[in-house]
């Protein structure tokens, strides 16, 4: 109520304030005496509004205050109100002038009318609950049907404040707020009355450990401002306790806002209350650049190649609660932008802001993002190297924007080549590729995916998804020898006697001297819903890591083959992930990429022998790439590795 109750006062009068001189205005109450007395000095003829003329009698240049009078004139009545010129700007300081017109508003009102509308008329009904889950869910699916986006504890959260399982629609209403950028939960709104806005994206890049407050060592590490550290954290600091709220961040009286309408009045060169490319271009920072062309390209409505004030305040250029400046990334290397791809930051906020924004550029309305419409992020194809384990500069082995995806890679156990496959985007096909280290020359074996070398080196091991599906033994020259039957990602054990693979929802091993097949854990046997992506043998085949998922965990399994007893070896928390390739050496341990969905990074890490150990991240290989996977080589000389940069 306190935050209404600020801008409330501007638009009626106090009785018994004595306007003050503009330089002494410090409080709400002397902002509404000085805004009433300059009204009423201007208005001449009483009729309580301020035609042009009466406007430019002010002691502000004559151009300025005609440019001022269109943009402050909400309504295009040829006249302002009392409650319009408490909105012009220089009467009194920006967070104590009056409230100015919104373009949000009106998506606010649009997206609770639809709100209403889903629930059946829930206006008629105030008082009626319903179950917070199903709603979050529910406004997901409407968000991206058939997308990847899912319910978690933070998107909870920010729906059921009070954690009782159940919604009211003033409660609803409110998470559809803050999922448009309009608020944030605690302290004041994302959107001031007055125009401005908190800069919030600051604040979640500082926030490291997603808290909801900035400690002193997150608040030294990520400040944006180094010259003023000491003194910028005692000032937000409001209360002493030694870390900042968002409600102490957010303060009215704070120097995080930005404010839209003083930067447009400041880039509008040639004062005609509208902005071009160039001016907007020549105003903008550096970061924030690349969004003028999406600006002009989702935003300007008339195509007019200029933009009104309400224009670019709708525009990611003039939004600042997330870093819509940085370009996202087409994951999947298809020359496109999805709507999952159009990300910018890992928290579960403001999605319905981000799918209206996502809306408004895609002009063509083909569900994508083009390069014309939006200036986002090329990954480079994926690159595999060789890097020798006692250091030193690592060689790039293969790479080919055709077949952007590579994965599995693994040495022969001379050290003569270096087996890996490969893929097109969207082709779950895959090649698998022999790289000649001497020659340097590569070579397509077979169609397959995930190969592993046998013990001396003459076959290998891989799955394939064409033809007959399943587990196929290929020569090295790429012969196919015979098909093992069904399963995928196998792999042959060091000592060359076993191979094992995954079926079923369970972890079977292939006798390769008798061709029997024996199951070490059978799917009732366990209560994961799938076993991951791949598993490694220990250096001395006598036990195998792989993955076990639930939708709440992701554990790493050893398991014993002799008498098929197994211990979680690491359980991860919800937001963690095993994914991709799995290796096991000597030197190393288990080596497996761990995805933090919350922060939408991708890591190597380590697990070494010590049963108390926690991972590690794999600071042994090159900090100037993203690593997805890496093996050591039989003889314990070489890593062979896959970069995702």
């Amino acid at each position: 109520m306190g935050w209404c109750l600020r801008y409330l006062l501007l638009s009626i009068w106090v009785p018994g304030v004595i306007p003050l001189a503009h330089g002494q205005v410090t409080t709400i109450a002397e902002a509404t005496a000085w805004i009433r007395t300059e009204f009423e000095r201007l208005d001449r003829d009483f009729d309580r509004s301020l035609g042009q003329a009466e406007f430019l009698v002010r002691d502000v240049e004559p151009a300025v205050l005609k440019r001022d009078f269109i943009l402050y004139d909400g309504d295009r009545s040829g006249t302002l109100s009392l409650a319009e010129f408490a909105a012009v700007s220089g009467l009194v300081p920006p967070s104590l002038r009056g409230t100015m017109s919104d373009p949000f508003d009106d998506l606010v009102t649009a997206a609770v009318a639809a709100l209403d509308e889903s629930y059946d008329g829930w206006n008629q009904r105030p008082r009626e609950l319903v179950n917070a889950h199903t709603f979050v869910a529910n406004f997901l699916g409407s968000i991206s049907p058939g997308s990847k986006l899912f319910v978690t504890g933070r998107i909870l959260r920010q729906a059921d404040q009070d954690s009782d399982g159940r919604l009211s629609r003033s409660e609803a209403k409110h998470f559809i707020e803050q999922q448009l950028g309009y608020r944030w939960y605690g302290g004041p709104p994302l959107r001031e009355p007055t125009g401005r806005l908190v800069r919030f994206d600051w604040f979640l890049d500082v926030d490291t450990d997603q808290s909801g407050s900035l400690t002193r060592e997150e608040f030294d590490r990520g400040w944006w401002n180094r010259a003023n550290l000491e003194s910028d954290f005692l000032e937000n600091d409001r209360d002493g306790n030694g870390q900042i709220s968002y409600a102490e961040y957010g303060h009215p009286d704070s120097k995080q806002y930005f404010d839209p309408i003083e930067w447009f009045r400041g880039a509008d060169q040639n004062l005609d209350a509208l902005l071009d490319a160039g001016e907007m271009f020549a105003a903008s920072d550096d970061s924030r650049r690349q969004l003028v062309a999406s600006s002009f390209h989702g935003f300007d409505t008339n195509s007019d190649e200029r933009l009104t004030l309400d224009e670019y305040r709708l525009s990611l250029h003039a939004n600042v609660n997330f870093s819509w400046q940085r370009k996202p990334v087409d994951k999947n290397r298809d020359g496109r932008l999805s709507y999952d791809e159009f990300q910018f930051h890992s928290f579960d906020l403001f999605h319905l802001q981000r799918r209206y924004f996502f809306h408004r550029l895609d002009r063509d309305a083909d569900g994508f993002l083009s390069r014309q419409e939006f200036a986002f992020q090329s990954r480079r194809p994926d690159g595999v190297h060789l890097l020798p384990v006692r250091g030193g500069s690592s060689r790039l082995l293969f790479r080919d924007p055709e077949f952007p995806h590579c994965g599995w890679p693994v040495l022969s156990p001379d050290g003569s080549s270096v087996l890996f496959h490969r893929r097109r985007p969207d082709d779950a096909t895959g090649q698998i590729v022999r790289f000649d280290v001497e020659s340097g020359e590569s070579s397509v074996l077979t169609d397959g995916l995930k190969p592993s070398w046998s013990r001396n080196g003459r076959r290998f091991v891989c799955t394939r998804e064409t033809g007959e599906r399943g587990i196929w033994i290929i020569s090295e020259t790429g012969d196919i020898i015979e098909r093992l039957g069904e399963g995928s990602s196998a792999k042959w054990s060091p000592d060359g006697q076993l191979i094992a693979f995954l079926h079923d929802n369970g972890l079977w091993v292939h006798h390769v001297a008798n061709g029997h097949r024996r199951c070490l854990l059978e799917r009732d046997q366990h209560d994961y819903q799938n076993l991951g992506d791949d598993i490694a043998w220990s250096p001395d085949s006598g036990r195998i890591a792989f993955v076990g998922r639930t939708t709440a965990r992701s554990d790493l399994i050893l398991l014993k083959v002799d008498d098929s007893t197994w211990s979680t070896r690491f359980q991860f928390p919800p937001n963690q992930q095993l994914v991709g390739h799995l290796s096991w050496s000597h030197q190393r341990g288990v080596v497996f990429q761990l995805h933090d969905q919350l922060r939408d990074a991708k890591e190597l890490f380590t697990l070494g022998p010590a049963d108390q150990a926690d991972p590690m991240p794999a600071k042994w290989l090159s900090s100037e790439r993203l690593w997805k996977s890496a093996c050591v080589s039989p003889s314990g000389i070489w890593y062979t590795a896959i970069s995702e940069d």
